[in-house]
């Protein structure tokens, strides 16, 4: 058999074992050019490859030599052909008219399909295959994983929580294939039942902690994050989480499966405390302590560090108390209890950025050379077209998410605590924040990242979360994980730029690093934050409940946090 060294040739008779396997071979020595033309064997390293370094030689780059091949006009002859004796035979052309081009002006479908196959059966099962594939990940290691697979330990097709999936499946699937209306509409319709039925269920309390109901109200909390029904959808969702979990006390947390499931939401909890600037009760001993009595392990140094800024929500309540801002203005104080609300303010700002403080040198010195800076940028979908600001002259890269993660939850919760005293108009605060934290007590700098230094401002943390955006981008295997991790840190780092007046460029690249978000993950949320609220904040006010089925968030138990949020009740 003559060898044919065309890999397009090659992808229209794949037929047999032999062929399919030389065509792998040719596909696998065609990905980098260099090693194969030197016979070096690619090591697969980025942004160049570590062979041709050593050796000296010039990296080819990366690249796919294989072409695809449209079978369509195929696919429509053995339909032609095939069809059975005595039966009328369609044209060429009729028998053409039955398969979905991938050029067609539909632009459903990059993939041939016969329009005779009816998926509809099938649709659920597709979604939600989708949905765990790209989304959930439950084959993970990772408290996502587990957490996921908790719901298919349950059972009934129809039960609650299938609905919330089969709706977060549904429009999922929906968004990312070219925002499939009939999709979205389907799974718009499954999120309002799965409402409805929550309502129900959460008039009775012997049962609104149940599993199925935890797991339902997460699932429609990243329905809101897909679709963003509304502006405070996330939040309401999110506030509700809090409240089951607060109800069920953090003894039972200690205990698999909901110990994984609270280390999953505990982040979403404390942002959406912060974004509605109340106390959160995750600030308590008991939560930062309890959960992790039998699972001590779990206590990674990204949970440390949340510990530190569960108390950023206080905070900034207190502060808005003194403002008389927000929702907190209704909480008056007299002219003799502002003096010791202010020294009770400043108490805690000290002792969190200390604890900040102390928690970055001991990160530094547990993790000795995980960050590096190179002015080679890595290649992503998000940020390749984005006009690049001056600070982006150079970029972070780290060993492993887990510390990208860490470094902008950390700049972050710098970055609001050292606006807050600005605010106050109390400079002194740095003095004692760090008093005896001297050269002397300073670790090593042992990465390419700057160590807490007083002279540093606002702008110095937005930076640091801007450098590292890239990186979490390219390295984080969930698409949830992306997004999680990065909302919070552009978030407050947009609001750092606005009052900085910094480079403009550096607004509109976390920008669109948010519309890219959004497009590319499909998490319409992230276009909220683009034009943060006053503050930076949202503040949102109290409402009254509405009847269920009227396509807002309707719950019988106003104190599950489930209330109705409708343009008209949103305040300045």
């Amino acid at each position: 058999m003559a060898h044919n060294h065309d890999l397009g040739a090659q992808m229209e008779d794949l037929g047999s074992p032999f062929a399919r396997s030389r065509f792998r071979m040719n596909l696998l020595r065609s990905f980098l050019k260099t090693p194969q033309v030197e016979v070096l064997k690619c090591d697969d390293k980025r942004p160049t490859c570590d062979r041709c370094e050593r050796y000296g030689t010039v990296c080819g780059g990366y690249e796919k030599d294989f072409r695809f091949v449209d079978e369509t006009p195929k696919l429509a002859k053995r339909r032609f052909i095939e069809a059975p004796s005595g039966s009328e035979q369609p044209s060429s052309s009729e028998a053409e008219s039955h398969i979905i081009h991938p050029d067609s002006p539909s632009g459903k479908s990059a993939v041939s399909f016969i329009n005779h196959v009816d998926l509809k059966p099938m649709q659920a099962e597709i979604c939600i295959n989708y949905l765990y594939r790209t989304l959930l990940e439950p084959k993970s290691d990772s408290a996502q994983g587990s957490l996921w697979n908790m719901s298919d330990e349950t059972t009934g097709a129809e039960s609650l929580e299938q609905v919330a999936i089969k709706s977060l499946a549904t429009t999922y699937f929906g968004r990312m294939h070219s925002n499939d209306t009939s999709l979205i509409d389907e799974g718009g319709r499954l999120y309002r039942r799965a409402i409805r039925q929550l309502a129900e269920k959460l008039a009775y309390p012997e049962t609104s902690t149940d599993q199925e109901i935890m797991l339902t109200c997460l699932t429609l909390y990243h329905y809101e994050f897909i679709m963003n029904t509304n502006e405070f959808g996330w939040v309401r969702h999110a506030g509700g989480i809090g409240k089951l979990l607060e109800r069920r006390g953090p003894k039972a947390y200690s205990l698999q499966p909901l110990h994984d499931y609270f280390l999953y939401v505990r982040s979403r909890i404390i942002f959406q405390s912060v974004a509605t600037r109340e106390p959160t009760f995750l600030d308590s001993e008991e939560w930062k302590t309890i959960p992790w009595s039998r699972h001590p392990e779990t206590k990674t140094s990204h949970h440390l560090l949340m510990d530190i800024v569960a108390a950023l929500a206080g905070v900034y309540y207190d502060v808005d108390r003194l403002f008389r801002n927000g929702k907190a203005s209704h909480d008056t104080i007299s002219p003799e209890e502002e003096p010791v609300l202010r020294q009770s303010l400043r108490a805690r700002i000290v002792r969190s950025m200390r604890d900040l403080i102390k928690w970055r040198y001991d990160w530094e010195v547990i993790n000795p050379e995980v960050v590096s800076e190179t002015d080679i940028a890595p290649t992503n979908k998000i940020t390749v077209k984005l006009d690049r600001p001056k600070c982006l002259s150079t970029v972070f890269y780290y060993n492993s998410p887990s510390q990208v993660a860490d470094i902008l939850l950390y700049n972050a919760g710098m970055l609001c605590f050292t606006y807050t005293i600005t605010r106050l108009h109390d400079p002194s605060m740095f003095t004692d924040i760090f008093r005896g934290r001297s050269l002397q007590t300073r670790p090593s700098p042992q990465n390419a990242l700057q160590l807490p230094n007083q002279e540093h401002d606002i702008l110095d943390y937005a930076r640091e979360i801007i450098r590292s955006l890239e990186y979490c981008i390219i390295s984080q295997k969930s698409r949830l994980g992306v997004a999680g991790t990065m909302m919070p840190a552009i978030r407050a780092a947009i609001v750092a730029c606005q009052l900085k007046s910094s480079e403009e460029l550096e607004v509109s690249f976390l920008s669109g690093v948010l519309e890219g978000l959004a497009t590319e993950l499909g998490f319409d949320v992230c276009r909220r934050l683009i034009d943060p609220p006053p503050l930076g904040f949202y503040v949102p006010t109290t409402t009254t409940s509405t009847q269920p089925g009227d396509g807002s968030y309707a719950f019988l138990d106003n104190s599950n946090h489930f209330l109705p949020i409708r343009e008209q009740d949103v305040g300045d």
